[in-house]
C-alpha cells in the first residue's frame, strides 16, 4: 500500500504537477492521521471494555464475599444473643437472697467460658482492589461504602482483640484457684478436685464469677452492638450491588 502511494507521488512529480502532488501529499497525511486516530480509538475502546469486564468480575466477587459475611454475621449474632441471655439468667440466680456455694458451683459447671463473636471477614476482593489500584475505578458511592464498611470491620478487630485479651487474663489468672469442672460430664474429675471444691470460699468464688460474668457480658454486649452495625452496612451494600449488577 505504501509503495502504491509512493508511485503515485513520483508520477505526479515526473509530470511536473507540483500542485496536485502537494494536495495528494496532504491528503495522504490526513488519511494516515485519521488511521492512527481510529486505531487509538479502537485500542481505547478495547481497554475500556476490558476494564469494565474486570470491574464487573470484581463486583460479582464482592457480592459473593458479602453474602458469606452476612451468613456468618447472622450465625454469630444469634450465638451472642443466646449467650448473653444465659449470662442474664446466671446474674438473676446469683442475685437470689438464698444463693449458696452449691448454686455457684452448679452455675460454673454449665458455664461456657468461650467468647462468641470472633469473625474473619471475607476481604480478599477488597484487598485485591486496593493492591491493584482498581478500587479507584469503582463508582464513588461504592468506594465510600467499602471504606465505611472496612472501617467498621477494622474497629471491630481492634476492640475485640483487646476485650478478649482482658477477659482471658481475668479468667485464666483467677481460675488457677479453682479447679475447672468437666463441662462435658458435669461432675468432679477426681478425689482432689472434690476436696478442693468442698472447701471453696463462698465470697471469693462468688466474687470471681461475678467479675468474669460481668466482663463477658460487657464484651459480648459491645461485640453484639458492633456486629449488628456491620450487619446493617453489609446487607445494604449487598442489596445495592445485587440491584446494580
Amino acid at each position: 500500500m505504501i509503495k502504491f502511494f509512493r508511485n503515485i507521488r513520483q508520477k505526479l512529480l515526473a509530470e511536473g504537477n507540483t500542485g496536485k502532488y502537494l494536495k495528494y501529499a496532504i491528503g495522504e497525511i490526513f488519511l494516515v492521521v485519521v488511521g492512527i486516530l481510529i486505531a487509538l480509538q479502537i485500542n481505547n475502546w478495547n481497554e475500556d471494555h476490558t476494564l469494565k469486564n474486570e470491574i464487573k468480575k470484581y463486583k460479582i466477587a464482592l457480592i459473593s464475599d458479602l453474602a458469606k459475611d452476612t451468613l456468618t454475621l447472622n450465625k454469630t449474632i444469634n450465638n451472642l444473643v443466646t449467650d448473653t441471655t444465659k449470662l442474664g439468667v446466671y446474674f438473676k440466680r446469683m442475685s437470689n437472697p438464698e444463693i449458696n456455694v452449691d448454686t455457684l458451683k452448679n452455675i460454673f459447671k454449665v458455664y461456657n467460658p468461650t467468647i462468641f463473636g470472633n469473625i474473619a471477614f471475607n476481604k480478599n476482593t477488597v484487598n485485591s482492589l486496593k493492591s491493584t489500584g482498581k478500587i479507584t475505578e469503582l463508582e464513588d458511592w461504592l468506594q465510600k461504602d467499602l471504606i465505611k464498611l472496612n472501617e467498621l470491620q477494622e474497629n471491630y478487630y481492634t476492640s475485640s482483640k483487646e476485650d478478649i485479651r482482658n477477659y482471658v487474663d481475668l479468667f485464666v489468672l483467677n481460675n488457677t484457684k479453682f479447679v475447672q469442672m468437666d463441662h462435658l460430664n458435669n461432675q468432679y474429675n477426681d478425689k482432689l478436685s472434690k476436696i478442693i471444691w468442698s472447701e471453696v470460699d463462698f465470697a471469693e468464688f462468688g466474687g470471681f464469677l461475678y467479675k468474669v460474668f460481668k466482663l463477658k457480658y460487657f464484651v459480648e454486649g459491645y461485640t453484639l452492638n458492633t456486629l449488628e452495625k456491620i450487619q446493617i452496612e453489609t446487607k445494604a451494600l449487598l442489596y445495592k450491588l445485587n440491584t446494580e449488577t
